[in-house]
């Protein structure tokens, strides 16, 4: 449960962001992105964002850069940054999105929502999307993925893809992230570099956001 043993200490040069699920029918996108706003993040990730929600447009206007797969589904997914970025694009692993944004120096950030194993379909469409996304993660250098995996820590397909993606956990595996049952579904993992997470507050999704700072070298451990 304590496992990773050790942590990235925090940089203050770090590039910050915040992943977030913010829940399909979120009742208060208005607060919601008050509460983003107020973290000074240089990107936010977002699952579930429904943007014609008006709740959300201070949120956008404040970060103006980025790309999002619009979706009247779970499936909805955007990164917005307040700098330019090198690229955005909206990948399919399987048949869910995920995102893939450069940042000007070269870092790779990926946000990712595969769908929960709630039945043997999507199961396997898990299983394919962790799949696909590890073998590009393989190809990067610098990369940061966020998201919620509908994976916890003790999930073999979790465990398969730190090892084919060439990835490291950011937080402990005790860290709970969703409601009602407390596992830990939402993950910073890095792939060379160092990233120092933190969970934020509850708010009004069933999910918690997650900040990570993100650093342009390596911490040594």
């Amino acid at each position: 449960m304590l496992w990773p043993f050790r942590l990235d200490p925090a940089d203050t040069a770090a590039t910050r962001v915040i992943w977030y699920n913010v829940h399909l029918d979120n009742a208060d996108a208005a607060g919601e992105s008050a509460h983003l706003i107020a973290q000074n993040a240089d990107i936010v990730a977002l699952a579930e964002i429904q943007l014609r929600d008006p709740g959300w447009q201070a949120l956008r206007q404040h970060y103006p850069h980025g790309c999002a797969h619009a979706d009247d589904s779970p499936f909805a997914l955007a990164v917005f940054a307040r700098a330019p970025l090198a690229a955005c694009d909206i990948l399919f692993p399987g048949e869910y999105p995920a995102i893939r944004a450069v940042l000007g120096d070269g870092r790779v950030l990926y946000a990712a929502h595969p769908p929960p194993p709630i039945n043997a379909d999507l199961a396997r469409a898990r299983i394919t999307y962790l799949h696909e996304l590890a073998v590009r993660l393989a190809t990067e250098d610098r990369v940061l993925l966020v998201g919620d995996l509908n994976s916890s820590p003790y999930s073999p397909h979790y465990r398969v893809l730190l090892r084919d993606g060439g990835l490291r956990a950011t937080t402990r595996n005790l860290l709970p992230t969703w409601l009602p049952l407390g596992l830990n579904l939402d993950h910073a993992l890095i792939r060379h570099g160092g990233a120092h997470t933190t969970a934020l507050p509850w708010h009004t999704s069933d999910h918690r956001p997650l900040q990570t700072d993100w650093s342009t070298h390596d911490h040594p451990l």
